[in-house]
Parts: structure tokens; sequence; C-alpha cells
């Protein structure tokens, strides 16, 4: 209430310190904030905002970093040439596995991530900002790494013991072989599955 006992005039959130500039942006942060994976807008290679999701998974608190210039935390020269390349084509962009090292966190080796850059623009079309959609595939990307590693070296140790492998489909009634197995029982590497009857 004002001093005269009428309604006071809301501040606006331009107004406010720290608050979205209008109604979209302010949507926007709160569904950014309930994502599970990570999101933050840079503006001029600063960060604008950054949700709780994204600081915790680089390893900081969004007040860490809200002001901060990004590549200062976070240097890559061919990602900071992704940046500037988004901002002045207004194009996005995706990676999937791409590879980062933190240089602050050396303990965590070569994480990988799958991410998106996308501009932000205002009604005049103007690019004001980017927005970086992230999520961490370490976990996935290791292990997807140490099976095709294991199944080099089945593969490696089967033809140094000169071994194949097969393997035998009850419901669909077809026998397959592996490059080795084939060339120990005389089958074509082109025909490498079979019908029962064809055995």
């Amino acid at each position: 209430m004002g001093s005269d006992g009428k309604p006071g005039k809301r501040p606006s959130r331009a107004a406010t310190k720290g608050q979205p500039h209008n109604q979209g942006e302010y949507m926007y942060r709160i569904i950014a904030d309930k994502s599970l994976g990570g999101v933050y807008i840079v503006q001029g290679g600063i960060f604008k905002y950054i949700n709780a999701h994204a600081a915790a998974v680089v390893g900081f608190r969004p007040e860490e970093l809200i002001g901060k210039n990004h590549f200062l935390f976070f240097p890559h020269e061919e990602n900071q040439a992704i940046f500037e390349n988004v901002r002045k084509t207004g194009t996005s962009v995706s990676f999937h596995d791409k590879p980062f090292t933190f240089p602050d966190q050396p303990q965590r080796g070569t994480t990988y991530w799958d991410w998106t850059l996308s501009p932000v623009k205002d009604d005049s079309n103007c690019i004001e900002g980017l927005v970086f959609s992230l999520v961490e595939t370490t976990e996935r990307k290791l292990a997807e790494m140490a099976l095709l590693e294991s199944q080099a070296r089945l593969h490696l140790a089967l033809r140094s013991a000169k071994m194949g492998t097969w393997y035998w489909d009850l419901s669909e009634r077809r026998c397959g072989f592996d490059e080795q197995a084939c060339l120990l029982l005389g089958i074509e590497t082109n025909r490498s599955e079979l019908d029962e009857d064809e055995l």
C-alpha cells in the first residue's frame, strides 16, 4: 500500500536485481530449475543464469558462476569457437559424447557430454544470449568403451587359439557364426546365418 492508502506500484522484474527481465524468461527459468538436465544461459560470454543441476555436475554452486566469464572457468578453444559461431550465425548445434577435461578437476579424467547450444533472440530477432543444455554421459561412455575393448580382446584370443563362436536361436530356428567359425567350418562369410535345415 502507498502512503495515501492506495495500492502501491509493484516493482518490475527488470528493476529487481537478479530477476529475469520478462515473463517469458521468468517461466523459462522455472522450467529449467525443475529440469533433470543441466541448463544455463550465457550472454556475452558471461553466466546470466544456471540451474542447480548444471552447476552441480560441473562442480560449482550457481552463485559461484553467475556474473563470471564462462571460459575462465571452462577454457577450451574449440568450444569457445563453437559458442562464437552460434552467436554469429544464429544456428543451434548439438554434440553426442563430446569429451571435456576440467583443468581444475584432474581427478575426473576425461568426461563426456551430450550438449546443445541454441541462440536466444529478442523481439527484433537479434541474438541476446545462448542457452546451453547438457547431460553428462561419462559413465555410459566408459562402459561402452570397456565393452568394445573386452570384445576386441575376446576376438583376438579366439583367433590366436583358432577358435570360433556361434549361436543358435531356437525361436527363429537359425544359427549364426562369427568370421573365425566360418573359416573353420568352411562356411562363406557372407552366409554367417543359416537355417537349421541348411546345416
